[in-house]
């Protein structure tokens, strides 16, 4: 072909850019695109936008809260369950019983549900721990739930007053049951009174320990003033003390001759 014909006329090859001088056109690129167009993720990939799903799509994204409701029926059981639980109240625990102990000899008459003990006193386990007793947990009331209010009573009629038993010679053998049935008393009423109970005590200790700092910040402004009344009263004996006195000859008056 001849020369110059205009099929022979090459394209411009394209200018190398570098790195960062691409990172800018693209960047400008996105800027003179109009706003809402194109949306971008963290990694830079981009987000399809409102007009790319379609509206089945939309409508069928579910919700995630997290929580499975509970259904009118599951609810209903759930209730009645709840109302046919018993609890019994112990007074006194065997000394030294652990609570799988206790649920093991409560387990003998019914099912049982959720049971809870008492440990005594941190200071009186210290205490019977410092002078060489036993150092195991000691539990001093307890309450357990039955799933059926009737075996709860029925257990409670019957073992109250009578002796744990076991083997002869066990470490619990002579020791005796004190238990009560409390009607109308759920789980959720020892829960309450068990937040009530931490929290009365845990204000009684902020109130004990905010008494205990004004006394000792009034003691130690009492020291702080009667160290500075003592160095005022040192330096005042200081200047009431009596200055030497200093002794002058005194000479004699002169008396006229008479003539």
């Amino acid at each position: 072909m001849p020369r110059g014909s205009p099929s022979e006329v090459t394209q411009p090859a394209e200018t190398a850019l570098p790195r960062r001088g691409k990172v800018k056109a693209k960047r400008k690129a996105r800027r003179d695109e109009p706003t809402g167009a194109h949306e971008y993720n963290s990694k830079g990939t981009e987000m399809p936008g409102e007009a790319d799903i379609g509206a089945s799509e939309v409508e069928a994204v579910p919700e995630t809260t997290g929580k499975k409701k509970l259904s009118t029926e599951a609810l209903s059981d759930f209730n009645e369950k709840e109302r046919r639980r018993g609890i019994i109240y112990m007074s006194r625990v065997p000394p030294f019983m652990k609570p799988m102990k206790v649920r093991h000899h409560m387990e003998q008459y019914g099912k049982v549900g959720k049971l809870f003990l008492r440990p005594e006193d941190t200071m009186v386990a210290k205490k019977r721990k410092k002078f060489g007793g036993n150092k195991k947990t000691n539990y001093v009331e307890g309450w357990v739930e039955f799933e059926d209010k009737k075996v709860a009573k029925r257990v409670a009629a019957t073992l109250n007053g009578t002796n744990v038993g076991g083997k002869k010679g066990s470490f619990h053998y002579d020791d005796q049951w004190t238990m009560l049935y409390l009607p109308k008393f759920k789980w959720h009423h020892l829960t309450e009174r068990i937040a009530y109970d931490n929290a009365v005590r845990l204000n009684r200790l902020r109130t004990e320990d905010a008494q205990v700092r004004r006394e000792t910040n009034v003691y130690v402004d009492q020291v702080a003033k009667a160290r500075r009344d003592e160095k005022k009263g040192d330096k005042r004996e200081g200047d009431d003390m009596e200055a030497p006195k200093r002794r002058i000859k005194m000479r004699k008056p002169i008396v006229s001759q008479e003539v």
